[in-house]
């Protein structure tokens, strides 16, 4: 009796979670809606219970101005959650737990909740929702990147935040933070200090900088890491040439990829005839069909990401490149919230020396166009029209590359020895 029990058991959870699954795939919610939408149980015209979601019309106008808010990084989600309490959002109250105010942490949760811009996830896929969203993709986009861009730096907003906060770092290897100082007469200046010798970690003896001095040096400094546009045109014609080689010799990948997935479509319409035919029951169909229609939407994301990869990957890089070109221009032109970005699309670390100079180490993309090598390699594609020999294009373009950012991995397969 146990084994039957447990095989019973087994196939019960089987059941579930196909049954799961498949509503997902409709579009269907799974759990409890979220926060600005409300659970609706409603009966047909058979008498057979009907649950679906709608809006909350009290908190979802609530929630959208939230994302719209944060979107703009001009609000960190510390500040964002005091506006939103004020605004008199709360959680859905049960027969068992009154409304209660949104926390930090489940703010952050909902901002990071593809379900808003009409998505449901279940196991890792997403569908296609049949709720109403809240966000379109273009603010949803907004508010990851500006998520991102704090996660990223490892700020967590304080009172005092700052656009180099995360990015910044002492010469000894700690970072900065904003410190706010009042002098004699009452007047408060911020400055950056070592958190290192802030919180006597270390023995730095880094004295504490105007704020408006960084920022200044930062601005300065960007001067230093632009490139001429004659250089630029170099990189992007031999990028332009390392793809087009690569994308050409993906192209027998492709033609088989194709021909899996018209030996499928033909598989679906035998399996049709069939059905038609009383050859195969309904549940057979059903589920070789399901079968057939997984493998084949693999393969048709293959081939899109084979189609994008290249181009998605060249738009990419001359955006790169003519932020190198004009960088300082670029870099002053931009609001704080955009400064954040634009740092940690140059820089992993921008360092602060003891004598008040910057330094920098780059982020992968940057450190490849700026290496001198690499340079020079342009300059013999843009003399010669012919890639460097040392470049070896023998490992294939990654499937996924308009999914993922583009790396130094990505741009130089393998290059070979870096001394020419």
């Amino acid at each position: 009796m146990a084994s039957i029990s447990e095989f019973y058991s087994r196939n019960l959870s089987a059941e579930v979670t196909k049954g799961l699954r498949q509503k997902a795939i409709t579009g269907g919610t799974i759990n409890r809606a979220p926060l600005g939408y409300i659970n609706i149980r409603q009966t047909d015209a058979s008498g057979r219970e009907v649950r679906t979601v709608d809006v909350d019309p009290a908190r979802a106008p609530l929630i959208a101005w939230a994302f719209e808010a944060y979107a703009t990084g001009e609000w960190s989600l510390s500040d964002l959650c005091s506006e939103l309490e004020l605004r008199g959002l709360t959680s859905l109250p049960t027969p068992k737990r009154p409304a209660k105010l949104i926390r930090i942490n489940t703010l952050a949760r909902m901002l990071h909740n593809p379900y808003y811009k009409g998505e449901v996830v279940y196991k890792g896929a997403r569908h296609m929702g049949t709720h109403d969203p809240l966000v379109n993709d273009l603010v949803w986009a907004k508010v990851q990147d500006m998520l991102d861009a704090h996660n990223k730096a490892g700020d967590r907003t304080q009172v005092h935040d700052h656009y180099l906060k995360g990015s910044l770092y002492c010469h000894c290897g700690s970072k900065m933070t904003v410190n706010m100082t009042t002098n004699r007469h009452g007047e408060t200046y911020p400055y950056f200090v070592c958190l290192g010798r802030h919180t006597k970690r270390n023995s730095c003896t880094a004295q504490a900088v105007l704020v408006s001095t960084v920022e200044r040096l930062v601005e300065d400094h960007y001067a230093t890491v632009e490139i001429s546009p004659e250089a630029s045109e170099a990189l992007e014609g031999m990028i332009g040439e390392i793809f087009a080689r690569i994308d050409a010799t993906s192209e027998q990948e492709r033609e088989a990829l194709a021909r899996q997935a018209q030996k499928l479509e033909d598989q679906q319409l035998k399996l049709l005839q069939s059905f038609y035919d009383d050859a195969i029951t309904a549940t057979v169909h059903k589920r070789e069909q399901q079968r057939v229609e997984e493998h084949l939407q693999q393969i048709k994301a293959r081939l899109e990401a084979f189609e994008m990869g290249c181009k998605d990957a060249q738009l990419r890089i001359r955006a790169y490149l003519a932020m190198a070109t004009n960088a300082q221009d670029f870099y002053l032109c931009l609001d704080p919230a955009a400064r954040r970005l634009c740092n940690q699309a140059f820089f992993t670390k921008i360092i602060l020396t003891e004598d008040w100079r910057i330094e920098h180490t780059f982020e992968d993309v940057y450190d490849t166009i700026m290496q001198p090598e690499n340079r020079l390699r342009a300059d013999y594609w843009q003399r010669t029209q012919q890639l460097h020999p040392d470049i070896d294009l023998t490992a294939p373009l990654p499937p996924d590359l308009a999914r993922d950012r583009v790396g130094t991995s990505n741009l130089w397969w393998s290059i070979g020895d870096s001394n020419s």
